[in-house]
């Protein structure tokens, strides 16, 4: 029997004022600049494979990175980009074992939360004769618009 969560490869480097994410055997780069707001989030444990990550909003992208905390180098990267980001905040939440998140960056909005955790009942079966058999709980994580727009 195979586990409830696949495990992934991640990590991060920095050269140059560049990151670069990998994951598995995909990869992103983004400059130092780009980013908008990082912060950090957790999660119970059992809801996804790891339960604390840190999230990157980058300008001009509309979804957030989340890297799980675990990735290989991220605590070095994050250390080198406090040169370039003043105000970058040291993360809080590691010890955390519910929902909970935190802006770490711009300094402006540190310490807000990052992330609304919303429940949400959705119908087990999304056919409408069939709408009412069940349903199951879902949480939504969505950006706090307070900080986005404090951000800009």
């Amino acid at each position: 029997m195979g586990d409830r969560f696949p495990s992934h490869q991640a990590r991060l480097y920095i050269h140059h004022n560049r990151v670069t994410y990998q994951l598995d055997d995909r990869s992103m780069d983004f400059m130092v600049q780009d980013v908008q707001v990082i912060g950090e989030f957790t999660a119970p444990n059992g809801i996804f494979a790891s339960n604390y990550f840190m999230s990157l909003k980058l300008r001009g992208r509309e979804h957030p990175i989340d890297i799980p905390a675990d990735a290989e180098g991220l605590f070095q990267v994050l250390l080198e980009m406090r040169k370039s980001l003043p105000g970058l905040m040291m993360p809080t939440l590691q010890m955390s074992e519910g929902f909970a998140s935190n802006v770490l960056y711009p300094a402006h909005v540190a310490g807000l939360e990052m992330y609304r955790f919303e429940r949400v009942n959705k119908p087990l079966i999304d056919f409408p004769l069939l709408r009412g058999v069940g349903s199951v709980e879902k949480i939504d994580k969505l950006l706090n618009p307070e900080v986005l727009a404090a951000a800009n």
